[in-house]
């Protein structure tokens, strides 16, 4: 079970056409996200003195390609649709507070050995542990 509606995962993609649920979203995935998409979760992380937006989008897919495409591979759709799915359970467990989740997610943490959990978050196992640490905080455990 995710720990956020797949409607506010599409939310963060700022996809035109809502995906409801985990089978709608494997299939626009499979189909090819828009590359708006990933624009879209970088707009959460890019900014002075945060993250570089070409050092991010590189860690997707490259600029060139990025450039040249409409729609993402579904390997790079997984990714976007991972991060997009971290946010929203940041948003969640912060109320919506944009600048809490952007120093969630930019900030050295302990229980990652001092990496940031963005760091982590291209990866699903780095993902699963970022997302035990916003469970803690929604439940009241130390995090």
């Amino acid at each position: 079970m995710l720990p956020v509606p797949v409607s506010d995962i599409s939310r963060v993609m700022r996809l035109k056409k809502g995906v409801g649920d985990v089978g709608h979203l494997m299939q626009a995935i499979e189909q090819g996200l828009p590359k708006q998409a990933l624009s879209a979760v970088l707009d959460y992380f890019a900014g002075p003195d945060l993250f570089s937006r070409n050092e991010l989008l590189g860690k997707v897919v490259s600029l060139a390609t990025f450039k040249r495409r409409k729609l993402l591979k579904p390997d790079e759709g997984e990714k976007v649709a991972r991060l997009a799915r971290l946010i929203a359970h940041a948003r969640f467990a912060w109320d919506g507070d944009a600048e809490a989740v952007r120093e969630f997610f930019t900030s050295p943490h302990p229980l990652l050995e001092r990496r940031r959990p963005l760091d982590l978050a291209f990866s699903e196992l780095g993902a699963m542990k970022v997302e035990r640490i916003l469970a803690n905080i929604l439940h009241g455990l130390p995090a």
